[in-house]
């Protein structure tokens, strides 16, 4: 608890909100993740698949309930800390400072980041750690936001029908006596 404590200290004396030099796809992909479909027009967010748009509210979810969490314990860190500092030894200190203090997901924080001193390299670290963004995150370039680009052809309509090119044969069983025989 000791570190958690001198290193905000440290952090918010040396610190301040500063911007992280990300490229134009590590802050598209940062974005996304924390503020979700609303990085997109809503043109683009109408000509979307459904599988994507699912999958950007899915890791929006888990990117602000890890952020939720994480602000709860920075909360109850520091205010343990002010209270057994503050009044050391008393019944009300040990009772709030016990096990009652514990992080809830319903419970929504309303305290920025930056008031908390969490950097913007802190979340992503975070996010990264998490699964939240890619492992290569750091090393990602703006060669790869030409994937995201190229991507739009998840949001346009396809109008040829499409071929079904691999995945299972559709076989029909017959049931003869305990023995299963297939044809195709």
């Amino acid at each position: 608890m000791a570190d958690t404590i001198t290193k905000f200290i440290s952090s918010r004396e040396s610190s301040g909100y500063k911007r992280q030099p990300f490229n134009e796809y590590q802050e598209f992909l940062y974005n996304r993740a924390l503020f979700g479909l609303t990085v997109y027009s809503k043109e683009e967010v109408q000509m979307m698949h459904y599988d994507k748009k699912k999958r950007i509210i899915k890791v929006h979810k888990r990117a602000q309930t890890l952020l939720n969490l994480w602000k709860q314990k920075i909360i109850i860190t520091l205010s343990n800390y002010f209270f057994s500092t503050i009044f050391p030894d008393t019944p009300i200190t040990k009772d709030l400072t016990g096990p009652f203090n514990v992080t809830e997901e319903l419970h929504v924080s309303k305290m920025s980041l930056k008031s908390l001193h969490i950097t913007r390299v802190q979340v992503v670290e975070r996010f990264i750690e998490e699964g939240i963004l890619p492992k290569n995150f750091n090393n990602l370039t703006p060669k790869d936001n030409e994937c995201r680009i190229s991507s739009k052809r998840d949001t346009v309509p396809n109008t040829k029908p499409r071929k079904h090119t691999g995945g299972r044969a559709v076989k029909s069983t017959v049931q003869t006596g305990q023995h299963f025989t297939t044809s195709a």
